[in-house]
């Protein structure tokens, strides 16, 4: 594979080393292990780590993605509402690919910039049209049952990191990720929920205190402090997906004879 020409088939580049005791180094040792309890543990020391770097990640993320949503309505009535938030989203799901891959590549001990791990133009493609294609089965499946959509969405849920990981090109990243994740979705959906949960405390002030108002009014420090949370909760969620991906190629390796 194209990526393999650079990097072992576990996704880490010849001649980086990692200390054990690093969220890096730990990932490497577990090269027969998913637990959803340990990818959370050193998804947390990774965001630990970045220390100061962290509050830069957040700013960058707080410009691109979550603060533009103040300036629009969350339901467009106009053409020009419509085209505006259809802008913003694009930017918010660029800048969310551009924190994943900065997140896989310090999992496995690289460093890293947000200007080094944007996604290009035919990246950015690829991965719009293998979700454009993923909407209608986990939609309907969603409708029907439920329980269909949601195994569906982690049977799937690789297919973004394995196109920036340069191992797959665009909807054959399905079947990808579908052999990636073979008996491991329970662990994955564990890890998945975490982030979902850490959103809802915020959720539950906004929806029961009224935003806005001056800077000291209570609506809007609430609004402060859920965006900070949101943006923190945000980056959390991006290493912990990049701790299960590489664990489950880590896996991969260790079952291939």
């Amino acid at each position: 594979m194209a990526a393999d020409t650079r990097a072992c088939q576990c996704g880490y580049t010849f001649g980086s080393v990692a200390d054990a005791t690093t969220a890096a180094g730990r990932l490497r040792e577990t090269v027969d292990l998913f637990s959803a309890k340990e990818a959370l543990a050193i998804a947390y020391q990774a965001v630990h780590e970045l220390k100061g770097g962290v509050v830069r990640w957040m700013a960058i993320i707080g410009v691109f993605q979550l603060l533009p949503m103040i300036v629009i309505s969350p339901k467009p009535e106009t053409p020009r509402d419509l085209a505006t938030f259809m802008a913003v989203a694009l930017l918010s799901a660029w800048t969310n690919y551009g924190l994943n891959r900065a997140a896989m590549r310090r999992m496995r001990g690289e460093t890293t910039t947000f200007w080094e791990s944007r996604v290009n133009a035919r990246e950015f493609g690829a991965i719009l049209l293998t979700i454009l294609v993923m909407v209608i089965p986990v939609t309907i499946g969603i409708i029907l049952f439920v329980a269909p959509g949601v195994y569906l969405l982690l049977t799937w849920s690789q297919v973004t990191f394995l196109i920036l990981d340069g191992r797959a090109r665009h909807v054959d990243s399905l079947r990808a990720s579908e052999e990636l994740t073979r008996d491991r979705r329970i662990e994955i959906f564990l890890v998945m929920m975490v982030p979902l949960l850490l959103t809802l405390p915020a959720r539950i002030l906004e929806a029961a205190v009224p935003t806005g108002g001056s800077m000291m009014s209570p609506g809007f420090i609430l609004f402060l402090v859920s965006t900070l949370w949101q943006m923190l909760v945000l980056t959390f969620g991006a290493f912990a997906s990049a701790v299960v991906y590489q664990m489950l190629l880590n896996s991969k390796k260790n079952r291939q004879p």
